[in-house]
């Protein structure tokens, strides 16, 4: 999977990771990692765009997820990588949305219901005016 970590200025900085690739568990070590690395970095704000990730299993889900707890301050291991759920999803994200995702990564993303605690963007500026 091919990783671009880029930087854009909204109300405060967000770093954006662009994902090319099928999300799954032979790559999902690297992006937990990107997150991880940014987060320690000081990086509190991200958007994760999935222009051109055509689909995603299990394992990037809860990568994903896993991201979202690194990010609004709940302990998690880093290495959440399947069965995410969203028991413990209880509010919105203000740190971390999702770009552009293709109609079928959408429609998982809605099904596993991180709608409900993650938003979704089709626009970039908007996404960055969610921050």
């Amino acid at each position: 999977m091919e990783i671009i970590v880029c930087q854009e200025q909204a109300r405060v900085p967000v770093t954006i990771i662009r994902l090319k690739d099928r999300i799954n568990l032979g790559n999902v070590e690297q992006l937990i990692q990107k997150a991880q690395e940014a987060f320690a970095n000081g990086v509190r704000d991200l958007l994760i765009d999935l222009t051109y990730v055509p689909s995603i299993t299990s394992a990037g889900l809860g990568t994903i997820h896993a991201i979202y707890k690194l990010l609004n301050g709940e302990s998690s291991s880093g290495k959440e990588i399947a069965g995410a759920g969203t028991s413990d999803a209880t509010r919105k994200s203000s740190h971390l949305e999702i770009l552009n995702p293709v109609p079928d990564v959408r429609r998982v993303l809605k099904i596993v219901g991180f709608d409900a605690f993650i938003d979704v963007y089709d626009n970039q500026q908007e996404a960055l005016l969610a921050f």
